[in-house]
């Protein structure tokens, strides 16, 4: 992933590239309006010269058609040539020879003369190949043409009259003279085009062109208008006009002026070039000039970003630049003001992060900071960390107010401060909790009598005197071992003392690794939970319940039981305590619900009728989703809600007894029987009991175990038994080892017996047996 700060660029170079933006922008803008405008009039110069070289053109064959015209007039008036015509019959070589002369006197190629009625009376060799009927059309004034095959000529005639009145034309004179010799190099230098004639604008009659590009231009179809066109043949591309300039044997005589579009348009190009040129050289001075505007508007700013650098380093800065721009001091001087305010609030966030606001002393943060650093930096010093807590720190503030805790605090901090001074780092880690760390080479055990000394005199708070009494708990580290320590080490090591003191009710315990193997195993038993279910290392035993009315099994308890695959056996009081406590406690419910249940369906199909009770916890009676995870469980086995027993701990119910009430209703409503399983050893008041909607109460084997000799045992258990039949509940007895008490139970009236005299905890396929054997007699006894 790309990091957020790639494409942030300096100021420097961000004016740069406006200036640079600006100058491109101005150049694209001017060079587009000024190309635009002397391309508009490239082409409108190109368009006049064509029109004028056209028009030059075009008075230039007519000054020749009117020469050959009026040579010919003069002629047709000569008394000799009528008398040549008229003995032509007789001599038409005298008629020829005469006419070839004029024809070179007129600067004409061609010459004949015709009849009246069209027919050719004499004519230059290959000129005339059929008789001339429409001669008169060559008889006008404007230019005209005549094709001979694939040749074209400026053609003039005249009629040759007896007398200037008569009405009667005797003879036509007809001089001609080929379109390519109207071409000269003259003639396309003045205009600057090539000039060619096309016939009906498609064939091309006469040109400057070589023979090659008149073929690649009757290629291609041209178009007749009085614009400018384009064609692109494989010579290049081209710019032409085409102009009508007559009409010849019916077909339609242009003019076609054409240039090469190169040539056309020299000077525009010309001028964009040297356009360009003048741009770069503009723009490269521009730039210059903003490279350095751009530095010196930037140089005080990066003396700046310097600054701040230095500041976001933490370093502590005392000179800012300056600068003649006012913008630039004004930022230097927030820059200052706020490394100032900076500088406070580091401290304060100091004091804050390190330092306890109650005490003054550093606090857990600090003391571990300068903990590491003490591994470290003194390498041959021996260090004694003790973790010291006050005893009943809370029954203070429960009793003289938190006001009266923070002073006590306060006071002991002082105490230990003043006793130790600079020999001892002292720290407040928590609520009641302080730790020494000593430097000095100091005894551990030693030290922590010390500090249990400084407790010994009164503290008075708010005029009440309070007598303190802490637990500690120490570890050495010795210079050797350093590098195998780190702070949380020690802490761990020292917190384990801690607790391993508080329970034991010594004043001081220094660790051992022999203090710290069951906490390491605890937690290493609570990692192995999570899997427990899935690995199948779980299995349920069955303990019947003797029902002391019908003398029958009518009931099983289902005890969860692990054996580790390592570990062998391990007590459900170890595991279950650390089950609730990881969550683990959730799936191992449903999977004991559902084993049972499957159990039950396999008992039923043997005909063994017996009701399954399982153990849960208070954290299954908050689970939202656990009555309706039961209620399938039961649908899919198909198993009626009668016959499933779920047993709860009075403790269980009374943690959250409203959210545990909610949870029972809803059971009992399903169907279910709810137990209340140690019964006589909570704390729950018969109000409470009231309202649980409980069907049995299971007495405490705590009662039970010493009943036949025990009078008080008796008497609480009669009392027991009285309340559940006033409150119309059964009884179960646990823990029943001897037929005496099982004969007392009777007596008193409870309804069913439960413990090793009836038969132990027994793995499904021993309990399979004992069932059967207990369903074929009426057992008050039955051994596994």
């Amino acid at each position: 992933m790309s990091s957020p700060n790639k494409f942030i660029v300096s100021l420097q170079t961000k004016l740069l590239a406006s200036f640079f933006a600006i100058v491109v922008l101005v150049i694209l803008v001017t060079l587009y309006f000024v190309q635009t405008a002397a391309f508009a009039h490239s082409q409108k110069l190109l368009s006049n010269n064509t029109k004028i070289s056209t028009t030059l053109i075009s008075e230039h064959f007519k000054d020749t058609a009117n020469v050959l015209f009026k040579a010919a007039s003069n002629l047709s008036s000569d008394f000799s040539i009528k008398k040549l015509i008229l003995d032509s019959q007789d001599d038409v070589e005298s008629l020829n020879v005469a006419m070839r002369n004029f024809t070179t006197r007129f600067n004409a190629s061609e010459f004949a003369v015709v009849a009246g009625d069209g027919a050719i009376i004499t004519t230059s060799p290959d000129f005339l190949m059929a008789p001339l009927t429409d001669i008169s059309r060559l008889a006008t004034e404007d230019i005209t043409w005549y094709i001979n095959a694939d040749s074209v000529f400026l053609a003039k005639a005249v009629p040759v009259r007896n007398t200037p009145r008569s009405r009667d034309v005797m003879a036509w004179l007809l001089f001609a003279k080929p379109a390519q010799q109207l071409f000269n190099e003259e003639l396309s230098q003045l205009t600057q085009l090539d000039v060619s004639l096309m016939k009906d604008a498609k064939t091309m009659i006469a040109s400057t062109y070589e023979k090659a590009v008149v073929s690649e231009f009757m290629l291609n179809p041209m178009q007749q208008l009085d614009t400018i066109q384009d064609m692109h043949v494989p010579s290049g591309h081209y710019l032409y006009m085409l102009t009508p300039i007559g009409n010849a044997n019916g077909a339609t005589v242009s003019l076609m002026l054409s240039t090469v579009e190169e040539e056309a348009y020299l000077s525009y190009r010309s001028l964009v070039s040297q356009l360009i040129g003048l741009l770069v050289v503009i723009s490269i001075a521009v730039l210059l000039m903003a490279t350095l505007i751009a530095r010196n508007i930037s140089k005080p700013i990066l003396a700046l970003i310097e600054v701040t650098d230095a500041i976001g380093k933490g370093d502590t800065v005392n000179d800012f630049p300056r600068s003649d721009t006012k913008e630039v001091n004004t930022l230097a001087k927030a820059v200052s003001q706020m490394h100032s305010g900076l500088l406070q609030r580091e401290s304060e966030i100091n004091r804050l992060a390190f330092f306890d606001d109650l005490s003054g002393l550093p606090n857990r943060v600090k003391f571990i900071q300068y903990l590491d650093e003490q591994l470290v930096l003194n390498e041959t010093a021996t260090l004694s960390l003790i973790l010291v807590d006050i005893e009943r720190f809370k029954e203070v503030n429960d009793s003289i107010g938190h006001a009266a805790g923070d002073t006590l605090l306060a006071l002991v901090a002082q105490r230990l401060t003043q006793r130790y001074h600079d020999d001892v780092f002292i720290a407040r880690m928590g609520s009641n909790e302080f730790a020494l760390l000593s430097l000095k080479g100091m005894m551990l055990k030693a030290l922590m009598e010390d500090v249990k000394q400084c407790f010994q005199p009164i503290f008075m708070v708010n005029e009440v005197a309070l007598s303190i009494d802490v637990s500690m708990g120490g570890t050495l580290l010795e210079a050797d071992a350093k590098g195998k320590y780190k702070a949380a080490d020690l802490l761990l090591e020292a917190d384990i003392a801690l607790q391993a003191c508080k329970e034991s009710h010594h004043a001081y315990l220094e660790y051992s690794d022999a203090l710290n193997s069951f906490s390491v195993e605890r937690l290493q038993t609570m990692s192995e939970l999570k899997d427990i279910v899935s690995s199948q290392q779980l299995s349920l035993y069955y303990q019947p319940k003797l029902c002391l009315v019908t003398n029958t099994i009518e009931n099983v308890e289902c005890l969860a039981r692990w054996i580790h695959p390592e570990k062998g056996f391990i007590p459900p009081d170890e595991f279950i305590p650390l089950a609730e406590q990881s969550g683990a406690i959730k799936q191992i419910t449903m999977w004991a619900i559902e084993t049972a249940i499957a159990q039950h369906a396999k008992w039923r199909e043997q005909g063994i009728e017996v009701a399954m009770a399982v153990n849960i916890s208070a954290i299954d009676l908050v689970h939202n989703d656990f009555a309706r995870k039961v209620v399938n469980i039961l649908s899919q086995y198909q198993v009626a809600p009668q016959k499933l027993i779920l047993e709860v701990t009075e403790s269980a119910i009374m943690s959250e007894p409203e959210v545990a009430l909610q949870s029972l209703n809803l059971l009992s409503q399903i169907g279910i029987v709810v137990s209340i399983d140690d019964f006589g050893t909570g704390f729950s008041s018969m109000a409470q009991l009231k309202k649980l909607p409980v069907n049995e109460l299971k007495i405490d084997k705590a009662f039970v175990l010493e009943l036949a000799t025990n009078r008080e045992d008796q008497v609480m258990v009669k009392t027991l038994i009285d309340l559940a039949q006033n409150l119309g509940l059964k009884t179960v007895a646990e823990g029943v080892e001897d037929e005496q008490s099982l004969a007392l139970l009777k007596s008193m009236g409870c309804t069913y017996a439960q413990g090793y005299f009836i038969s132990r905890p027994m793995p499904v396929q021993e309990a399979n047996k004992w069932l059967v054997n207990a369903c074929t007699t009426n057992v008050s006894r039955a051994n596994a």
